[in-house]
């Protein structure tokens, strides 16, 4: 979970400060700026914010904070700001990624999202995994790609603190070493 968490995390605040940018405020998920800009925001979106300040709210018995807002919205709200039905958007949520190649396209950047969005609810829903989207290093790999897109320093940063490399290791010589024919 840790690399997942890594580029949720460096996803959605890399996306928010672009946001705060482009609103010219930083309060954009309390007091939702235009929100029949279809360019910007999905209906989806604005049921995801109506119901994450309602649950903050519950649960802290005070007006969520703006912080708070970003740091539980879901994985899945940061992803659909590279919809294509935003394609005209992508020019305001492009700086969050500054170390894509210059020619990049909004396409493959939110494909890779998408495969790990999918990816990352398996997990989370106790889902079979192998064989799923080849194997857990290979996806582990393209989470550390992603989150390197956003920060070269956060990459390198969750590559050298993770170990699904060396978990899966030792799981595949266990599986040799028994036999196994699956897990």
């Amino acid at each position: 979970m840790f690399p997942i968490q890594s580029v949720e995390v460096v996803l959605r605040n890399a996306v928010a400060s672009q946001l705060d940018g482009y609103f010219g405020v930083t309060d954009w998920l309390i007091n939702v700026p235009d929100p029949t800009n279809h360019n910007v925001w999905s209906a989806r979106q604005l049921r995801k914010i109506a119901d994450t300040e309602a649950r903050l709210h519950i649960q802290k018995g005070r007006t969520p904070t703006q912080n708070a807002m970003i740091a539980d919205l879901e994985f899945g709200f940061w992803t659909e700001f590279l919809d294509p039905t935003r394609h005209r958007f992508w020019p305001h949520i492009r700086p969050a990624f500054p170390n894509l190649p210059p020619h990049a396209r909004r396409g493959p950047v939110k494909f890779e999202l998408n495969r790990l969005r999918v990816f990352r609810n398996r997990i989370a829903h106790h889902e079979v995994i192998i064989n799923h989207a080849g194997t857990p290093t290979a996806m582990h790999d393209l989470f550390i790609k992603v989150i390197g897109w956003m920060s070269h320093d956060k990459s390198a940063w969750t590559q050298r603190h993770s170990q699904v490399e060396e978990v899966w290791r030792e799981i595949s010589n266990e599986k040799s070493k028994h036999g196994w024919s699956g897990f």
